[in-house]
């Protein structure tokens, strides 16, 4: 499946209707160092330098994965609050991966991103366009308080505490400690996932649907923004048998060894 409107129609079918309380994970970019030596979010439509810019497209990580799926989300979003839903947004930002392997390289100061608390210029204008605000965004504390932003780094060193059974490169390290932490107030989260990290995120969102006390909806779209394919996964406690579980952990277990 390649049709992100296809892809819409069928996550707005697939919403519980008793469901109140959504969150939506859209837009997800990393950090890069431009020329000048300040973080900037690796989204090619707002970078002028075109080394960069082809650096960030051949990337299965990057690419047109930020654009594309916060564009597919706050339409999501704009239809569901139609429906009387409420809805708030996360931001996942990878602030590790690609700090010391872009482009450029200089020394390493995360708060620089951070202190700004501000959205890419494109993602501030579809918020305007869909009447959305920064009051929408859940808040968390990592290098500022109040921060717009989960740092994927510090849901990495809280994981390497408590997630034992992965090795500390995988996803799943991560992903756990971001479940717990936003999902609180929520009966559903909307997704949006780059493929490759498709079964370490499932291995999580299994463990964390199991040891969920009530009754909530995980709907994940998973995104290959150079083979441009995608797939959507739907999970909850109803959905989740011992068959599906052993595949899931199967494959997790496969990904783990081949990392090694």
């Amino acid at each position: 499946m390649n049709d992100w409107s296809e892809i819409k129609n069928k996550i707005l079918k697939s919403i519980n209707p008793k469901s109140q309380n959504i969150l939506v994970q859209a837009g997800h970019f990393s950090i890069l160092f431009n020329k000048n030596g300040d973080l900037v979010p690796a989204i090619a439509n707002e970078i002028n330098d075109n080394e960069l810019i082809d650096f960030i497209e051949s990337s299965n990580y990057m690419s047109d994965f930020p654009l594309k799926t916060f564009k597919t989300g706050i339409e999501i979003a704009s239809d569901l609050r139609e429906t009387s839903k409420k809805i708030k947004f996360t931001f996942i930002v990878n602030d590790w991966q690609w700090l010391n392997k872009g482009l450029y390289n200089f020394k390493t100061n995360r708060l620089q991103f951070y202190k700004k608390n501000k959205l890419p210029v494109l993602y501030s204008k579809q918020f305007q366009k869909h009447k959305f605000s920064i009051a929408d965004i859940i808040k968390v504390n990592n290098y500022i308080n109040n921060s717009i932003y989960f740092s994927e780094q510090k849901l990495r060193k809280k994981g390497k505490k408590t997630v034992r059974d992965c090795s500390p490169e995988s996803c799943a390290i991560e992903y756990i400690p971001f479940l717990n932490e936003s999902m609180s107030d929520f009966d559903t989260l909307l997704s949006f996932i780059p493929m490759s990290c498709k079964t370490p995120v499932l291995y999580s969102s299994v463990k964390f649907i199991k040891d969920c006390n009530r009754a909530i909806d995980l709907i994940h779209v998973f995104y290959d923004p150079l083979k441009k394919n995608i797939e959507i996964s739907i999970l909850n406690q109803h959905l989740i048998n011992l068959d599906f579980e052993k595949e899931i952990n199967l494959n997790f277990q496969r990904m783990e060894l081949m990392s090694k």
